[in-house]
């Protein structure tokens, strides 16, 4: 250990060098370790994740914050150049989980009652002119589709 705390750089970068004159045949033989022992670190992450739950997420919310800009820019770039296939996986997602996805919205409705209809003012206010050129639009249409009864 003294002589690892003395040499510390010099072991550092001579693992380096090595790592990267080795790096094909290190990767394959860390793939072949992975595929042979799957369920095992596969298990090893779940019990060391639901030990250690609270920490990491709060080093995730951490790092998220602290990144936030380029996180979401990053985000934003990939669903610019693959809209078809996110908006796919969204529609999928929402018709396996719709039972879920509906419940927890009538759920948080009805926790959070003001925050809901404050959202909904603000936001008729914003798109008020948007909103009622729909709606006489809509009522137009209504009333050349309906037939007066005679």
């Amino acid at each position: 250990k003294q002589y690892y705390l003395k040499n510390k750089d010099k072991i550092d970068e001579l693992q380096k060098q090595y790592y990267l004159k080795n790096k094909d045949t290190i990767n394959e033989l860390r793939k072949q370790y992975y595929l042979k022992n799957k369920d095992k670190i596969d298990e090893l992450q779940k019990q060391y994740y639901l030990k250690n739950k609270d920490t990491i997420n709060e080093l995730r919310k951490q790092y998220y914050l602290k990144n936030k800009d380029t996180i979401n820019e990053r985000k934003r770039q990939y669903h610019l150049k693959n809209k078809e296939k996110v908006s796919d996986r969204q529609k999928q997602y929402y018709l396996k989980n719709k039972d879920t996805i509906n419940e927890r919205k009538r759920q948080y409705h009805l926790k959070n009652k003001e925050k809901v209809s404050d959202r909904q003012k603000q936001y008729y206010l914003k798109n008020k002119d948007t909103i009622n050129e729909r709606n006489r639009q809509y009522l137009k249409n209504k009333d050349t589709k309906t037939v007066p009864s005679q």
